[in-house]
């Protein structure tokens, strides 16, 4: 056994009150987008099927639900609103061998399984904006490397992110398999 765990499936939800400065998008480019960007980086490869359903009530999506396909038998979904009197931002990855329950907004990683029981770990608090943007720019302008998160990753996700919306709009599961690659 190496130790290595195959995901089998990550889910995020993220919920929040409507924000009050954000009238020009929904939901999606506000608040889906960074989990869909953190799902991608987790697999290491971008979906090859995405379908989604939307609450729409004020011209732009308010609450979501997306599914992403990405082949080999791993999945990827979002579930993303504005329509929340409590903020929540968790991931759950299930994989091959443990349940992963990351709660983003309490600081907790918990490690869930049949044979071990629960165990809990506590995550350093740190701004992820600062550490990406320091990371961009350590590694374009002092150490002229690939930084963690590319242009074409952001490119990526707002491709993503317009599939998700023709997705709701149309009723239907959007291919992206030749459209990432």
């Amino acid at each position: 056994d190496s130790g290595v765990e195959k995901i089998l499936s990550i889910s995020a939800s993220r919920f929040s009150a409507r924000p009050t400065r954000i009238n020009d998008v929904g939901v999606i480019y506000d608040l889906s987008i960074h989990d869909i960007d953190l799902i991608c980086f987790l697999y290491g490869s971008f979906p090859k099927n995405i379908s989604c359903v939307a609450f729409n009530t004020n011209g732009n999506e308010e609450h979501v639900k997306l599914l992403m396909e990405f082949g080999g038998e791993k999945l990827g979904s979002c579930e993303t609103s504005w329509l929340s009197n409590e903020n929540l931002r968790r991931l759950e990855i299930l994989t091959d061998k443990n349940l992963w329950i990351l709660d983003l907004l309490g600081l907790k990683i918990i490690k869930s399984n049949n044979l071990d029981g629960k165990s809990i770990f506590d995550v350093e608090n740190i701004n992820a904006l600062e550490a990406e943007l320091i990371n961009f720019l350590t590694s374009t302008i002092e150490e002229d490397s690939k930084p963690l998160v590319t242009a074409l990753d952001g490119l990526k996700a707002v491709t993503i992110a317009e599939a998700c919306i023709k997705s709701y709009k149309t009723n239907n599961i959007i291919r992206l398999e030749n459209q990432l690659n």
